[in-house]
């Protein structure tokens, strides 16, 4: 699958996820629920870690400098999973909080990759950022 059946793949996802958080956030704990998601989503990350090692794939092979970034991305979305949960509980419209998030977060990704990853800026860079 190109990029851009995963974009659109991860976009319904994301879109269901916070869907479920909303339905989810005034009726337990927001404690419970991200350690809930978390775990679920675990899950499914380990079966498809069997999976791609059963077809014979490298799973395993980390690459030097691999290992931190991947920690840090596994903790700022334990605390990304705690505050939606929060936001949601807090009695905001999923009409208001989704979009908030997700275009503050597409703003800032931007601003990351120009400025520390020094990413250019492009036609395919503004398609993208107009399209988001």
């Amino acid at each position: 699958m190109a990029w851009v059946g995963y974009a659109f793949a991860t976009i319904i996802c994301y879109s269901f996820f916070d869907l479920f958080l909303k339905l989810a956030s005034s009726k337990m704990h927001s404690s419970l629920n991200g350690v809930l998601v978390n775990l679920i989503g675990m899950g499914i990350a380990a079966l498809y870690l069997l999976y791609s090692y059963l077809q014979g794939e490298k799973v395993f092979a980390v690459k030097p400098g691999g290992w931190w970034p991947t920690i840090m991305a596994g903790i700022v979305i334990g605390f990304a999973g705690i505050f939606i949960v929060k936001m949601f509980a807090s009695d905001v419209n999923l009409s208001l909080g989704s979009p908030l998030v997700r275009i503050g977060s597409v703003i800032l990704a931007s601003l990351l990759g120009i400025f520390i990853l020094r990413e250019g800026i492009n036609a395919r860079y503004i398609f993208g950022f107009v399209i988001a």
